[in-house]
């Protein structure tokens, strides 16, 4: 199942002296959040045994019961039990089974689901089909259905008037007075290229009516740029290269020494402009002037735009997904509503939701106006698991709807692993060899070469020694 946000649709209660209650046969519910009707005679017999029938909010959004039906106990109250309107009118949504268990998660024990509305049906009896839709009994309260406020005012002037839009006014002249643009004695009706002459901006807009002798004593010629008057008293006053917001000072001098009568306002004119501020999500009910099937949810879509009253709104979901042939069977179309003159405009537009049709991911909403106004918003499709599934442990969402997982504290963990470790030791064995003959022969001979050349080096330096002695004997002879 996709999620979406939806939106409390306000109610009002009203007591009325009949309602509708059609005698029907008990409805046995075949399975868990089986859709009922207020008014209904259900048989619950297969699944509400216990203490009461209990209610958590429209939508489940309460841990704690915000409305408990006992059951007495009685066969007559499972096996035709009834939606009494003065008990379920205003609550519906889905209603659980309850044992006076407070502290049980209500999700799996579901037993109905409520729609907000009568089952129009007739019943068969065996003498024939009988429709029960007319009967009714007394003083019983029921709600009725009416559209919720669409959005809260917004006012910002005395007359609000975007480009590419007429003015029209309950006046017979007007003068404008602006930074740089003024139109003067014009009709108190402004057309679209009047309008787009005007830059965007504050002005002056001043209601002209003429006094007890019905004329007009302050006109404008445009020829001379001159404001004028039939009394030579007055004269006339020229206001050629004048900035129009110093025009009004003197227009004011010239009707004061008149019985014309004036009156002056704020006006702002401003470019198209179009804003979304709510898209819900809702399911369709007998209110919702479109023919979509039961069942159906729409995606509801309220915004502001400074168009006038009755100006055509349309939109389309994913513009860019479309082509010739589907653009027009998806684009669907409101007007503009409201009372103020000086306020921004509302409307409200209902698109279907397809959801099969529809892949998950962000998808976009393109709101247009025939006055050039434009505005783009997504919305996401997710897909969640069923209303019927309740998982073991339950997570907390932040915005991008990731799951938010305390990091826990590290926990060091020691283990002891026992391992055999084997000593390698190197040992020396002294082991007696005995030499071959050829060993020994060479190893006399190295002997006896060492012995000779010793004794030979030995001899040698004997020589020397005594020979120098000789020497020196003979020397001191002499």
């Amino acid at each position: 199942m996709r999620s979406f946000s939806i939106v409390f649709l306000l109610m009002l209660v009203l007591p009325v002296s009949a309602a509708t209650y059609p005698l029907n046969p008990p409805y046995r519910l075949d399975h868990q959040g089986q859709t009922v009707y207020i008014n209904d005679t259900i048989d619950i017999s297969g699944y509400g045994w216990g203490t009461g029938v209990a209610w958590y909010g429209r939508y489940g959004e309460y841990n704690l019961p915000q409305y408990v039906r006992p059951l007495t106990g009685t066969k007559k109250d499972v096996f035709k039990f009834w939606l009494d309107p003065s008990i379920f009118s205003g609550r519906g949504g889905m209603w659980y089974q309850f044992y006076d268990n407070t502290t049980e998660n209500h999700g799996n024990l579901e037993l109905f689901y409520l729609m907000e509305g009568y089952r129009n049906k007739s019943t068969t009896y065996p003498n024939g089909t009988t429709n029960y839709e007319n009967l009714s009994i007394s003083n019983v309260t029921v709600p009725v259905k009416i559209p919720d406020f669409i959005l809260s005012d917004i006012h910002v002037t005395d007359y609000l008037l975007s480009k590419n839009d007429s003015l029209n006014t309950k006046f017979e002249k007007i003068w404008l007075f602006g930074r740089v643009n003024g139109l003067y004695n014009v009709s108190g009706n402004l057309s679209i290229k009047q309008v787009n002459l005007l830059e965007p901006g504050s002005y002056k807009l001043t209601s002209h009516k003429a006094g007890k002798n019905t004329i007009f004593e302050v006109g404008y010629d445009n020829t001379t740029e001159t404001l004028t008057t039939p009394w030579r008293a007055i004269g006339l006053v020229s206001i050629a290269g004048i900035q129009p917001r110093l025009v009004l000072p003197r227009f004011e001098s010239m009707i004061n020494k008149t019985d014309d009568i004036i009156y002056t306002y704020d006006l702002e004119v401003q470019e198209p402009s179009l804003t979304v501020n709510r898209m819900d999500e809702i399911a369709v009910s007998d209110y919702i002037p479109i023919a979509f099937g039961i069942d159906t949810t729409v995606l509801d879509v309220r915004g502001y735009t400074n168009a006038k009253v009755g100006t055509k709104i349309s939109a389309i979901i994913d513009p860019d997904k479309q082509t010739v042939r589907t653009i027009n069977d998806n684009t669907y179309t409101t007007i503009a509503e409201g009372s103020d003159m000086g306020g921004m405009r509302y409307y409200r537009v209902y698109l279907p939701l397809i959801k099969k049709e529809m892949p998950n991911g962000i998808h976009t909403l393109k709101v247009t106006s025939t006055t050039g106004g434009i505005v783009y918003a997504d919305f996401p499709i997710s897909e969640l698991p069923a209303d019927s599934y309740v998982p073991n442990a339950t997570l907390k969402y932040i915005g991008d709807r990731n799951p938010w997982i305390p990091t826990p504290t590290p926990i060091t963990i020691t283990n002891v692993v026992e391992k055999t470790v084997v000593v390698k030791e190197t040992i020396v064995v002294k082991v007696n060899v005995t030499p071959s003959q050829e060993s020994v022969n060479a190893a006399v001979s190295d002997f006896w070469t060492k012995i000779v050349t010793e004794v030979l080096i030995g001899a040698g330096i004997l020589i020397v020694v005594g020979y120098v002695v000789s020497i020196i004997y003979r020397g001191r002879k002499r």
